[in-house]
């Protein structure tokens, strides 16, 4: 077999898989994700979020110091160790991700 021959299969056979490949990869749906949580970030404050503390000997604040994303977080105290916690009710689809 000639090694030109060869060399020219290779090649075609190596860009038609890289081909097949990225049109395979170009037709995926674009998946947008929605965060279901009201104010995520605590850029609105407690807005959307609801205090409960056991025996009500907890606090919670925004804390503009402690930051991971955006301007706040949320800083919840509570010296006798209970629980406290922030929390809010979420709707979700049956069967989805």
């Amino acid at each position: 077999m000639n090694t030109v021959n060869t060399f020219a299969r290779v090649t075609l056979l190596v860009a038609g898989v890289g081909v097949f490949f990225s049109l395979g990869r170009a037709q995926q749906p674009t998946v947008v994700k929605t965060n279901l949580l009201t104010n995520a970030s605590f850029e609105d404050g407690l807005t959307g979020w609801s205090f409960a503390a056991y025996g009500k000997r907890g606090t919670v604040a925004v804390d503009t110091v402690e930051k991971h994303d955006g301007k706040n977080s949320i800083r919840i105290d509570n010296p006798a160790g209970d629980d406290s916690f922030l929390q809010q009710m979420v709707t979700v689809k049956p069967k989805t991700r």
